[in-house]
């Protein structure tokens, strides 16, 4: 059984004396430095592609129509069941970072509701206590799907789009043995 664990820290922190951006990244060392997103229940990755421009090919004989399909897009959908801070930001349109302690915030003034950063992967195989591979990617989080408080409860469902940054990187360790 593959299990995942995510940590997400958002651009303009501050680690260490350097800011995160999509050229700073700082290591999972401490993990404190970043922010674990809790139990994640499902984590599924996805695309956004088109059709490029059908292209014909003569054979001597006769044409050949080819086509290819272009990657515009690519990230990661997942549900939580934990409701860490972001997820709040996000489904309140708060415009920053709160806590408990922080003054009272005003909710819904951010209408673009989407927070910067790089999100941490790591993915592994629970029966064999194996890491499998652990990847980073810079780009934004996203609330697709709010959460309802009712007796059946629905957990937030987040999109992370990936953008490109020569930080984002994966390291591949047991995939033979997943």
């Amino acid at each position: 059984m593959l299990g995942s664990t995510l940590f997400f820290i958002e651009s303009g922190v501050t680690v260490e004396g350097a800011v995160v951006g999509p050229t700073i990244k700082p290591d999972i060392t401490p993990t404190t430095n970043w922010r674990t997103l809790g139990c994640v229940n499902e984590l599924t990755p996805y695309q956004v592609t088109e059709e490029d421009t059908p292209f014909t090919c003569f054979e001597g004989t006769r044409y050949r129509q080819e086509s290819s399909t272009v990657v515009l897009q690519d990230g990661w959908e997942f549900t939580l069941k934990n409701h860490c801070e972001p997820i709040y930001r996000l489904m309140l349109g708060l415009d920053a970072e709160f806590s408990t302690n922080a003054a009272t915030v005003i909710p819904y003034k951010k209408n673009i509701r989407q927070i910067y950063g790089y999100l941490k992967f790591q993915a592994k195989n629970v029966n064999k206590d194996q890491q499998i591979w652990t990847m980073d990617l810079w780009g934004k989080l996203e609330m697709i799907e709010m959460p309802t408080y009712n007796d059946k409860s629905v957990f937030p469902r987040l999109r992370f789009t990936n953008e490109d940054s020569a930080q984002n990187a994966i390291k591949l360790e047991n995939i033979a043995n997943a």
